[in-house]
Parts: C-alpha cells; sequence; structure tokens
C-alpha cells in the first residue's frame, strides 16, 4: 500500500518520510476478495431502504453572504495572492 503512493512523496525530509514508513508498517493489508460488505436481509433490509435520507439542505442552514461581500473582503481572496493566511482571514470575516 505504502509503496504505490511512496512515488507521490518525493520532496518530502527524510526524517518525516521515516515516519509516514512506520504508520504505512503498521496497516495490515488484506488480500483482494477478503473484505466484503455486509448486506442485510429481511426487516433490517426493509428499514435500511425505507429510512429517509437527508438532504445537505436539512444538514446545513442556507444563508445569504451577499452583505458581507464588499471590495475589503474581496482583496483577501486575490487569486495572484500566495499568502494563504490572509485567505483564511478573508473566511473567517464571511463566517
Amino acid at each position: 500500500m505504502g509503496e504505490s503512493i511512496r512515488a507521490f512523496l518525493n520532496n518530502i525530509k527524510d526524517s518525516t518520510l521515516k515516519i509516514v514508513d512506520e504508520e504505512f508498517s503498521k496497516v495490515t493489508v488484506l488480500p483482494k476478495g477478503a473484505f466484503k460488505g455486509k448486506q442485510m436481509k429481511g426487516e433490517a433490509a426493509i428499514e435500511m431502504a425505507s429510512a429517509p435520507v437527508a438532504s445537505l439542505d436539512d444538514v446545513l442552514p442556507r444563508e445569504s453572504i451577499e452583505k458581507h461581500l464588499n471590495a475589503k473582503l474581496l482583496k483577501h481572496f486575490d487569486p495572484a495572492g500566495k499568502d494563504w493566511k490572509v485567505k483564511v482571514k478573508g473566511c473567517e470575516l464571511v463566517e
């Protein structure tokens, strides 16, 4: 598992890479087909199929942010800006 991901980690310090390797060594790799999902039968399957599914609108209330948008705030989100802290500050102002 770790070897396929390691190709993407070529610009990480050796000390950090060592920690990542240690964490990957803790993972138990299951052979293909060893893990099978649990299938529900009978009343449990019917109950699960008929359960209402919450939409994202139910979980997160919508709010208009138009009153927060102004020139002072938009300068925080300048695409040419490299400082992520400024962008975070802009997000916090909208909250």
